[in-house]
């Protein structure tokens, strides 16, 4: 088309060649291809024909989507759409109301993109043309595949697939065949998965579509490393698939690939590998302006910072790769920040950056993990306020989407626009008799350029594997999150039933700790050495009552509140709070000798334990807890308050329910404040 151009008359059939060669460029050079769009709307206009000035538009709206400029893309689009319904060739009305319906899927308006689908599909069966019908079927398969309801999703792909085969569309064929293998990876059905995909990966390399066989590899590739762990495999068929885009010189094939790579070294927890292929894959997403890419690796290299800081994987020296050529090639220069503290603030600042984009594209899956991932780096770095109001953020993310969390904008561009070149038969038919010879010739364009288009479906599931990723991650995420703030029961009657319900139970230990003299302490730390402090001491108690079935509450100040026999009573008996408590009291001894050692000031620890019945639920609506009320609470903290630095001290009632397995030394009545004279006793051993 690109040597035919230049001999052609400047008439409709030139707009034509504009409009398709700019429908060309949309997947490998959208900048490009807005340029051809230009030139067809100024040729369309001067000749002032409308389907052209129509179709321009549409190439307009269909290349800005390419670069995620939603605002743009929908501009054009509803213009072009507004000239289409003025022609009334219903062909072009149909591929705009997909189009229109492809952008709200990208920004996850699953209802809107469903309706402007409906509308496509009610025109394109108006038409009675199979091809279209069978574009505008797929593209509603894909909208269900992007809300997780893959039941349906393949209801859709399996009609759609009958259409495909009936219109002898192989290259649509093979692309269906290997997305119906995607959502069998996604259903955890492997076996199924790879069978269907190494059937689509036979027939695109009996068709020599080459974009075919890279999607198909790649996906491969994923199934190897999702579903059977092999990654020998994977890396086989991504390594490939690389190969293939490399040679067609397809960036974004590069870029995804290349972060699909990085997720075979993720799952292995090599994180500093993983990190290298990200950094690669951001750098192309960079370059081609692609910000769906560009969010999410971001958003992933920041994941990774804050999983290497927490394992404690922190290293400074590059890490060396298979493929050196690969870091030459893309000049990549790794070093791992060293130290949790450098490695969180660089987490943070990929996340901020990730956030900023993900939100100018209304990316919410890609928003969800910044979010979920800078509350836990500023946990780490013990900024627990910042922390929490970005769980909140990410909660209140994850609300606002409902169902419709799963939105990944999946690129569902690439099938809909090939009828509207087939149809571009109908306009030449319409032109005046001398210019059949022209109109032979563009109809083979035509033919020949729905070669190229149907090829383009391979990206339509380019971001599946990795929204699948970001999905089950934000689950992950979520599910630790609400697991970090609530006992497990809890947190399943919470989801269950959307709420849950206040609880009395009869026999509960409940036990608390307080530093000595921590205000004063504080005044001769740093704020950060303080906070370090505070945090690795409640880690260890965390590590502590988990190994003895204890129920964390909370801390508050210095403070730390946990409790046995709650929300299970079969779990955390008074004498598991007792060891527990006998091993933090040595866990602070063992770290004050540490500390001393280093010539630093350590904490001195004061424990109390007391046993009776308490009321344990959920208080509040934002920032909501799980929390115990009653006078056994108030006992408790009195036991605490009313002991010795260095000992555990325990009431009667607790006493005689572990005097069987526990040395204690009576101490008396002693009087506790508000509460009167009470029986105390220290633990002295097990």
């Amino acid at each position: 088309m690109l040597q035919l151009l230049p001999k052609q008359k400047e008439d409709t059939n030139k707009v034509n060649t504009l409009n398709a060669l700019s429908l060309g460029y949309y997947t490998i050079d959208p900048d490009e291809g807005l340029k051809y769009a230009q030139q067809a709307l100024v040729q369309a206009t001067r000749l002032k024909w409308k389907r052209g000035i129509a179709n321009a538009n549409l190439n307009f709206g269909v290349n800005y989507l390419s670069k995620s400029d939603y605002q743009n893309a929908l501009k054009y689009l509803s213009i072009g759409q507004e000239l289409a319904n003025e022609t009334g060739i219903k062909i072009d009305m149909a591929n705009a109301m997909l189009d229109i319906g492809n952008v709200y899927s990208y920004q996850g308006n699953s209802p809107k993109a469903l309706e402007y689908y409906a509308k496509a599909l009610k025109l394109a069966e108006e038409c009675g043309n199979k091809q279209v019908v069978t574009l505008v079927l797929y593209a509603i398969g894909g909208e269900y595949f992007n809300q997780c309801d893959y039941p349906t999703a393949l209801d859709y792909f399996f009609k759609c697939l009958k259409f495909a085969e009936e219109t002898e569309n192989k290259e649509l064929t093979a692309n269906l065949i290997g997305n119906i293998g995607t959502i069998y990876g996604l259903q955890n059905d492997f076996q199924k998965a790879l069978e269907y995909s190494l059937k689509s990966l036979k027939m695109d390399e009996e068709l020599g579509n080459r974009q075919g066989i890279a999607y198909a590899a790649s996906n491969i590739g994923c199934i190897y490393n999702d579903g059977f762990k092999d990654y020998s495999k994977a890396l086989e068929y991504l390594l490939k698939a690389l190969k293939i885009d490399e040679e067609m010189g397809d960036k974004k094939g590069i870029s995804q690939v290349i972060g699909n790579i990085g997720e075979v070294y993720r799952r292995q927890k090599n994180y500093h590998r993983a990190v290298i292929y990200f950094q690669i894959a951001l750098q192309i997403a960079q370059e081609i302006e692609n910000k769906e890419n560009l969010a999410y690796y971001l958003a992933c290299i920041g994941e990774l910072y804050v999983a290497i800081a927490e394992d404690g994987a922190s290293g400074s020296k590059p890490v060396a790769i298979e493929d050196d050529s690969l870091i030459s090639k893309y000049h990549i220069n790794i070093v791992i920040p060293e130290g949790q503290a450098t490695l969180l603030l660089s987490a943070i600042d990929y996340l901020h950056k990730g956030l900023t984009v993900s939100k100018e594209i209304d990316a919410l899956s890609t928003t969800q993990i910044c979010y979920s991932n800078l509350a836990k780096a500023y946990r780490l770095s013990s900024n627990y306020k910042t922390a929490l109001a970005y769980s909140d953020s990410f909660a209140t993310v994850k609300d606002s989407i409902l169902s419709n969390d799963s939105k990944v904008k999946i690129a569902n561009l690439a099938t809909k626009r090939e009828q509207d070149l087939k149809e571009k038969q109908i306009a030449i038919n319409e032109l005046e008799t001398e210019k059949k010879h022209d109109e032979r010739v563009y109809f083979s364009i035509g033919l020949g350029f729905m070669a190229l288009l149907v090829s383009g479906l391979i990206f339509n599931l380019r971001y599946v594997r990795k929204s699948r990723k970001t999905i089950q991650n934000e689950k992950e995420v979520s599910e630790g999150l609400l697991l970090n703030i609530l006992p497990a029961e809890v947190a399943k009657e919470l989801k269950e039933k959307g709420r849950s319900d206040a609880k009395h139970f009869e026999q509960a230990t409940v036990l608390f700790t307080d530093f000595k003299d921590f205000t004063q302490l504080s005044e001769k730390l740093t704020a950060e050495e303080l906070v370090a402090e505070l945090d690795y001491c409640f880690k260890g108690f965390d590590s502590i009552i988990q190994k003895h079935g204890v129920e964390k509450i909370k801390t508050i100040g210095d403070s730390y509140m946990a409790v046995g026999g709650i929300p299970d009573p079969s779990k955390g008996s008074a004498h598991d709070v007792v060891a527990a408590a006998l091993e933090m009291k040595d866990f602070i001894l063992n770290r004050a000798k540490e500390r001393q050692k280093d010539g630093k000031r350590s904490f001195e620890m004061r424990i109390g334990i007391h046993t009776g019945p308490v009321i344990a639920g959920i208080v509040g609506l934002k920032k909501f807890q799980y929390d115990i009320w009653g006078d056994t609470v108030n006992i408790a903290s009195r036991m605490e308050s009313s002991g010795t630095v260095g000992k555990i001290n325990i009431s009667q009632t607790t006493y005689e329910l572990v005097k069987d397995k526990f040395a204690c030394g009576y101490r008396g009545e002693i009087d506790a404040k508000g509460k009167g004279m009470l029986k105390m006793y220290f633990v002295a051993r097990a």
